[in-house]
């Protein structure tokens, strides 16, 4: 089946956006449709050399693809609403990262498990994972790595012991990338690359793991951070980004490679206003989500929606 190209989709992001300016802001809805138009046209005009001037820009170039709707040649699951309601929450938990100074990011990945029987001598069957069959986001989360290490190594501020890391994200990137093609085109997939997969988060972690001498915190091995994006001095509040313990999201996967129900983490994401009287920092907010002191904020509409 041919693969038709990702449209653009804002369906998604306007329903929120229209369901937000009802409950929070009616009187203003002229004006926020006024300015919502004209960032539309604005960033619609952008070409790819504005999208890819620097990294930041390249890192908010990889959001595009996951913000449009997926059209015919892939999976069925992908192409409905709760999918694009899942990648929201992927979008926004990415910019919460991105707004945190966190460079480099890798999603952790998650396996099915094998399973073997009384025989010890027994071979189990080879796991059959999945990948995001998202071509245009791995060329172009690929493309925002390769621009990182080259211009780290063109300014000579490239440390040494990050050589690795690049290189493992890289290959694995390139590897997720060509299982995703194989998986768009409805192709046998070997068993050796299914093992590949099975074993790559073993990579993965060797690209979040400390450096020799070093050790993570505890609040450096959590997932959950927050940020304070503005500040509002005539309400006195402070608009917060965060992220929380992920989710786990299950996906039935049928292909030529058969049925098989899979699983993977997914961001977890708050958008939330608090009093000015004080900043919360990333201690402050985990000791809410992960300890129990303090009322986490209602989740995003999408998750809700998703988790019916």
């Amino acid at each position: 089946m041919p693969i038709s190209l990702i449209q653009p989709n804002n369906k998604i992001v306007k329903k929120y956006l229209d369901e937000w300016v009802i409950d929070f802001a009616p009187d203003s809805n002229k004006v926020i449709a006024k300015f919502y138009n004209k960032l539309n046209n604005e960033f619609s005009g952008y070409d790819e050399n504005v999208w890819t001037q620097n990294i930041y820009w390249s890192w908010l170039y990889c959001f595009k693809p996951l913000l449009s709707y997926y059209q015919d040649g892939y999976p069925f699951f992908m192409a409905n609403d709760n999918w694009q309601k899942k990648n929201l929450g992927t979008v926004l938990g990415s910019y919460t990262e991105l707004k945190h100074d966190t460079l480099l990011y890798a999603k952790q990945s998650y396996a099915e498990l094998g399973g073997g029987g009384d025989n010890p001598e027994e071979i189990p069957p080879v796991v059959k994972g999945y990948v995001e069959p998202d071509l245009v986001f791995w060329n172009r989360i690929i493309a925002l790595a390769k621009t990182t290490e080259n211009g780290l190594k063109s300014r000579n501020i490239f440390p040494k012991e990050f050589e690795y890391k690049f290189k493992e994200f890289i290959e694995s990137s390139e590897f997720f990338k060509q299982i995703a093609k194989q998986e768009l085109l409805n192709e046998k997939i070997s068993d050796e690359d299914f093992e590949k997969l099975r074993v790559v988060s073993l990579k993965l972690k060797r690209i979040v793991e400390p450096l020799n001498g070093q050790e993570l915190t505890i609040k450096e091995k959590r997932a959950g951070i927050i940020d304070d994006i503005h500040t509002d001095a005539v309400k006195r509040q402070i608009l917060y980004e965060a992220t929380g313990k992920p989710y786990i999201l299950y996906v039935v996967v049928n292909d030529i490679n058969g049925a098989r129900l899979t699983r993977g983490a997914v961001f977890n994401h708050y958008e939330f206003t608090a009093p000015l009287d004080e900043r919360l920092a990333d201690e402050d907010w985990q000791k809410k989500v992960y300890e129990g002191e303090g009322t986490i904020p209602s989740e995003d509409k999408w998750s809700k929606e998703i988790k019916k």
